[in-house]
């Protein structure tokens, strides 16, 4: 992919057909059908490499979801195919890319995955990912079995039956051997007409009721239901009549369809409490997970006028805001969150109907509509109109819209953290990346705070959106019993990460003395995030082709020649890169320091990323590498002679967090979830 490139996932069905002439009868067909799924996904990658702006960046951001729901989904269905007695959720509705392949990954089908990898370093987080991905699929067990219509099957073993019947049915029905009578004869034969008789009419009136269209079913099941519901007092009536009356709430779900599917009712003169399902107490309405207390909070309907009560440290939101305490009214279209997990939208009939609503009638409530909101009521600009913005208010837009995505599960994220008694607070960041192709550009994402070691982990959205997910299923392992938090191995809990070297800084380098073969010697500033925090002391002087500084006293140079750039070309080039010091650096990285660095066209030969490496400093923000490294450009040719001009290098300064608590592991083995 690059700046200009477009991206999608592409799904080919090619579907099969059999038809069987005359199968049924005359003028009657049997059909078996097959369908084969071609699917192309598009790869993860990352936008700072890509260069990707506007529409492209906000490809690049749905795919990188899709592919997160994709892999969450078949992390399921290997958990249910090693597991086949535990009940597993498989979230196929997350996104309509696993709706489309529902059947192709858990359904009556084989499927056939084919990995691209690459061997470039840069590439290695998405070869992992997708070897990650790989190594799940391969974990997913289906039983396919030749598509045969259950009810075709039935109707021809009852068609048999009936011609078995039938032939019976024609002879004197008299068993083989024996001595009967005349009139025990009659007797038995009669008997046995009557129970041929009764079995070829049920056999008849079962194949009637299977002959029938779906349209036909559907009519005469819903002429049952409201048949019942006539006899039941008309429940259903009743029930549409009482939301036309009585103030109530209804659930906002990220699927629409299940949206407006629960209803809970606030009668007239009457208090409803909501609590928590796992401790209830008198509470009406009982929800579920973490963040729901017993007695969260209440509702009471005065004269047809709503109020809503919270009880303390339980978390309430009304229209995006938290509210607390008691008093506060709610009134039709409010927007009711109850916890993190639990969104609704208040609908009071009588203020419906007075047509006292805002101008241009009452919004429609969704979940987006809902998640906006209470990022706005948090500052951010969600309202964006992307015809009249610029690149840069474009990119900004889009990293709002990620942080409507994120921003409700970093309070999940917390609060499972404390239902789970994980000392570890989540928050959200924006925080410049410097890409190759645009220079500092921003990202969202999300930094883990272990608060009882003081380490501080930074994840990527994609990263932290799949561990919220077996944060969930570790918390209902520990709500059912399932689960002792005291054995866990650290690269089974979710919110572990290793205590490895993280990038804490970088320095800027800029090559253009270089071309006019001028010695680079200055203390660069080394920054983290935007700030300047530390310099770090390096010097660049051309250099003898065995390595050795070129001294002043020297008479004559080997690059004594050079009066332009362009006299380089077709030269050899040899450069003594010294990385001398660093001051200042952030003390809480201090357990390790080194710096990392590359050069265009003149790679490591001892590396296979081609990057270098100074040696390792311990236990100081102050370290002294005296790093020294001779590089050589055999010939310089038009791109190397540009890039010295116009281009820089960047030297990455790398440190170990110090733990403070001593137990923090550094070990290599990582969660096995796809898409990381």
């Amino acid at each position: 992919m690059n700046a200009t490139s477009s991206r999608a996932h592409t799904v080919v069905t090619i579907t099969y057909t059999q038809l069987e002439i005359n199968a049924k009868g005359p003028g009657k067909h049997s059909e078996k059908k097959a369908k084969m799924n071609l699917v192309d996904l598009a790869g993860s990658e990352r936008a700072e490499s890509t260069g990707a702006t506007g529409d492209r960046l906000k490809e690049g951001a749905a795919i990188n979801l899709s592919l997160t729901m994709l892999g969450n989904v078949i992390t399921a269905l290997a958990e249910k195919s090693n597991h086949p007695k535990k009940n597993v959720l498989v979230p196929y509705r997350e996104s309509k890319l696993t709706c489309i392949l529902q059947d192709a990954l858990g359904g009556n089908a084989k499927t056939i995955m084919i990995c691209a990898l690459s061997p470039a370093d840069i590439n290695f987080d998405e070869t992992l990912g997708t070897l990650r991905y790989a190594d799940r699929a391969k974990q997913i067990k289906n039983k396919p079995k030749v598509n045969v219509d259950p009810t075709e099957a039935l109707i021809q073993q009852l068609k048999a039956e009936n011609e078995r019947l039938k032939a019976q049915f024609g002879g004197d029905g008299a068993p083989s051997g024996g001595v009967m009578t005349e009139e025990e004869k009659e007797a038995m034969k009669k008997q046995l007409e009557e129970e041929m008789a009764a079995k070829m009419a049920e056999n008849e009136r079962m194949l009637a009721e299977m002959n029938k269209s779906w349209e036909e079913k559907l009519k005469e099941a819903q002429e049952q239901a409201l048949k019942e519901a006539a006899e039941s007092g008309g429940g259903a009536k009743e029930e549409t009549e009482k939301k036309n009356s009585v103030p109530h709430i209804l659930n906002v779900h990220e699927d629409d369809l299940l949206s407006r599917a629960v209803c809970y009712f606030f009668p007239k003169d009457d208090i409803i409490n909501f609590g928590n399902r796992n401790n209830p107490g008198v509470e009406e309405i009982l929800l579920g997970g973490v963040s729901i207390r017993p007695d969260h909070c209440r509702v009471h309907n005065v004269d047809d006028k709503l109020s809503l009560g919270v009880r303390d440290d339980c978390k309430v939101l009304v229209n995006g805001v938290e509210v607390s305490g008691d008093g506060t009214e709610l009134h039709h279209n409010d927007r009711l969150v109850v916890g993190t997990n639990y969104f609704f939208v208040v609908v009071h009939p009588g203020e419906r109907a007075s047509g006292e609503g805002p101008e241009g009638g009452w919004p429609e409530v969704n979940w987006d509509y809902m998640n906006r909101e209470i990022a706005k009521a948090q500052g951010m600009t969600v309202d964006a109109n992307w015809a009249n913005m610029t690149e840069e208010e474009k990119r900004r837009a889009l990293l709002n819209d990620e942080l409507v995505q994120v921003m409700p599960r970093v309070t999940e994220a917390n609060a499972l953290a404390n239902e789970l008694r994980r000392k570890i607070k989540f928050e959200t960041k924006i925080t410049p990346v410097m890409s190759k192709n645009e220079g500092l550009i921003s990202q969202v994402i999300v930094q883990l705070t272990d608060q009882e070691s003081g380490l501080e982990f930074r994840w990527s959205k994609d990263k932290f959106i799949n561990r919220v997910y077996l944060m969930r299923e570790m918390f209902e392992k520990y709500s059912a019993g399932e689960l002792d938090l005291g054995a866990l191995e650290p690269d089974e809990d979710p919110f572990w990460d290793p205590n490895e070297a993280v990038n804490v800084g970088y320095c800027t380098v800029f090559f253009k003395p270089l071309a006019y073969c001028m010695p680079i010697d200055d203390d660069q500033q080394i920054y983290v995030q935007t700030e300047s925090q530390g310099i770090m002391h390096i010097k660049m002087e051309p250099c003898k082709p065995d390595g050795s500084a070129i001294s002043e006293e020297e008479e004559e140079s080997i690059y004594d020649d050079i009066t332009d750039p362009t006299d380089l070309r077709g030269r050899r080039l040899d450069v003594l890169v010294q990385v001398q010091h660093a001051r200042g650096l952030p003390s809480k990285f201090n357990a390790e320091v080194f710096v990392e660095f590359e050069l265009y066209k003149a790679p490591n030969p001892n590396r296979p990323d081609g990057k270098y490496l100074t040696p390792v400093v311990k236990g100081t923000s102050n370290p002294d590498f005296n790093f020294s490294q001779h590089v050589t450009w055999e010939s310089v040719d038009e791109d190397v002679l540009n890039h010295l001009l116009t281009g820089n290098a960047f030297f990455n300064v790398f440190g170990l967090q110090e733990d403070k608590s001593g137990t923090a592991q550094t070990s290599k083995k990582k969660l096995l979830t796809a898409g990381e």
